[in-house]
């Protein structure tokens, strides 16, 4: 009977250690930061860099807390960096300020950012399908500059993703946060209060203006 006991409890210790669902596992201490960074000739990219890099120090030094997504589109080819997140890849993110420091500007391939982006938060599933939130709070960053907006990103990614990966209850919980940045100094954005993602108006709760940095 005694040995029965023990094995019982043995079972009951592994399974507390190991049988878990993975999600059970996760840390809903950490907040996450996404970040996509359009980038041309009148962004400066100094200062651009030197706030990246806060964000990337943050989720390095403080891994329980803190985890970040750096995209940088770049037509076909866009730079994805993860940190603290499935896939990390941390070390790469020299080669996104690399990319930031060598060229003038990046272009902007709304269809391939859509899709891409789309799979990485498959992967990264910062809701489960039985609503399980993955992290503490979700900072969805912008930065944006004059071009992205003439050329109507603001609907074709702002807008697009907003409404594809259904934002709009989780902003409304307050589990997700979405801000946008340009440079206030060196561009100005062509910004309709009236109708700032478009005439379809996809974004009822993006009411806010992009934010000067």
């Amino acid at each position: 009977m005694m040995n029965r006991l023990k094995g019982i409890f043995v079972l009951l210790v592994l399974f507390l250690a190991f049988g878990q669902p993975a999600w059970a596992q996760d840390s809903v201490e950490q907040e996450l930061t996404f970040v996509y960074i359009a980038h041309d000739e009148n962004t400066p990219t100094s200062e651009l860099i030197k706030r990246l890099r806060s964000v990337y120090e943050d989720a390095v030094n403080y891994p329980e807390s803190c985890a970040a997504i750096f995209y940088l589109p770049n037509g076909e080819y866009p730079k994805v960096v993860r940190v603290n997140v499935g896939k990390d890849n941390r070390s790469e993110f020299v080669e996104i300020v690399g990319a930031l420091q060598s060229t003038r500007s990046h272009d902007v391939d709304s269809n391939v950012d859509i899709e891409t982006i789309q799979k990485i938060f498959e992967e990264v599933d910062i809701i489960n399908e039985s609503g399980y939130k993955r992290f503490a709070s979700v900072q969805w960053i912008y930065y944006i500059n004059s071009t992205f907006w003439t050329l109507k990103y603001n609907e074709d990614v702002i807008a697009a993703l907003y409404f594809i990966m259904d934002m709009e209850p989780l902003i409304k919980s307050k589990y997700l946060k979405v801000t946008m940045y340009y440079s206030e100094e060196h561009d100005k954005i062509p910004y309709n209060r009236q109708q700032p993602f478009g005439e379809m108006n996809l974004c009822p709760l993006l009411k806010q203006v992009p934010l000067p940095y």
